[in-house]
């Protein structure tokens, strides 16, 4: 059974990992919390203070979710994407849409994308070709490019 989310539980949980991280100590998480995008809260908490980013920043098309920092546990980051992705996200999906003006196209997708450069034809894949690099430093991983042309990389000095 999974954990039910309040305020306070999730406060709870993650006060001391802010407290302990070293960028913060001395600082009030309620003051980041209320000064900054941190939101720390139960899902239908998270979903309300992402909705207010739409207010100051309008019909924007990506929300990164930072769930890894602070030296938070893998377990306690990968809880908090599954509830993301079952809680929080399907609702700001929808309520961002009905939220979006008219004349706001659509986010791009990569479907979107690969239609918009290629149309209907077959667009052009990577296909790893045996004895010809490592297909991130050598050459093109592409089948159909030049196999004397080497990738670049910037010298340090």
């Amino acid at each position: 059974m999974r954990e039910c989310w309040t305020h306070a539980r999730a406060v709870e949980r993650f006060r001391p990992y802010f407290e302990n991280y070293p960028i913060f100590r001395g600082s009030r998480l309620e003051d980041h919390m209320a000064g900054t995008p941190l939101t720390v809260g139960s899902p239908q908490q998270v979903i309300d203070k992402v909705l207010t980013f739409q207010e100051g920043f309008g019909d924007y098309q990506r929300q990164l979710f930072a769930v890894d920092g602070l030296a938070l546990p893998v377990d306690v980051a990968l809880e908090q994407v599954e509830l993301l992705g079952s809680e929080v996200v399907p609702v700001l999906r929808k309520e961002m849409a009905a939220r979006r003006a008219p004349e706001v196209p659509d986010a791009p997708t990569h479907a979107s994308l690969v239609s918009a450069k290629y149309g209907d034809a077959e667009p052009r894949q990577p296909r790893p070709n045996p004895n010809r690099g490592d297909n991130l430093s050598g050459t093109s991983p592409y089948q159909d490019s030049d196999p004397s042309v080497e990738a670049r990389f910037p010298v340090l000095r």
